[in-house]
């Protein structure tokens, strides 16, 4: 076969793959795009209050799934609850477990359906007792705060003197060095703390081992460890001093900020 016909052949090649490639796109019908419903939901406690500022877990699942842990079920959308208790999400049609985070005894199933096309609503309980924490949770909460490399000020116990460690913390932040610093109360359960981070940033740590008061939450406050933690930044630029105890406050908006 001489050149000139192969070139022919090449060539005719080509054009019967265009063409069927082409009738191929013609004759695919045009997808629709995937409904999406939105999910509505409200956090309240077992006394009907709205719960702000705290992590909602929502994860797809099958029906066949059991309730022990599955190493392959999907990672879950994380989500938040704003000021009013509320959260949304655009969700697929299917079904999902969702959850408010710490507390399993809280977990809902509901299914989307297409034929919903707007939007489906969920009301999530959640009761402080089914989630006791230990203050453990307070270190490592701070220690996430400072990072890495930051300065350990140490746990000032409740009977101690706060003098070093309060001078610790406060050395560190004159030297514009991350730091943490633990006060614990009277009660067991109950304890606070100071971290700072290495951008200057500087927060104050509630921690209740039941829950924190969250119908009176601190301006810009978060509750990241359920109902545990209350994290309060202090205001730009920070402003700290020693209470008369001797521990560590910080100014927030219109107030000193302490125990």
């Amino acid at each position: 076969m001489s050149i000139q016909q192969l070139v022919k052949l090449s060539l005719l090649i080509l054009m019967c793959t265009l063409d069927r490639s082409a009738r191929g796109q013609a004759m695919e019908p045009n997808r629709p795009a995937q409904t999406k419903i939105t999910l509505r939901g409200s956090v309240v406690d077992n006394a009907g209050m709205r719960i702000p500022n705290t992590r909602i877990d929502v994860r797809a699942v099958s029906r066949t799934d059991s309730s022990s842990v599955n190493e392959n079920r999907p990672a879950p959308l994380l989500l938040e609850t704003s000021r009013e208790g509320e959260f949304s999400a655009e969700l697929p049609p299917g079904l999902y477990e969702v959850c408010a985070y710490r507390f399993r005894e809280s977990c809902r199933s509901i299914q989307l359906d297409e034929e919903q096309k707007t939007s489906a609503d969920i009301l999530i309980t959640i009761h402080p007792s089914h989630d006791p924490a230990s203050s453990d949770l307070l270190d490592e909460r701070i220690r996430t705060i400072a990072g890495p490399k930051a300065r350990n000020c140490g746990r000032v116990g409740a009977d101690e003197k706060p003098i070093c460690g309060t001078e610790c913390a406060l050395s560190a932040f004159r030297r514009h060095e991350p730091f943490y610093i633990r006060y614990d109360d009277s009660d067991d359960g109950i304890a606070h703390g100071v971290a700072g981070d290495s951008t200057g940033r500087v927060y104050f740590v509630d921690f209740h081992s039941i829950s924190v008061d969250f119908s009176r939450l601190r301006p810009g406050a978060t509750m990241p460890d359920g109902l545990h933690t209350e994290v309060t930044p202090c205001l730009q630029p920070v402003r700290m001093k020693r209470t008369r105890k001797g521990q560590l406050m910080c100014f927030i908006e219109d107030r000193w900020i302490t125990r």
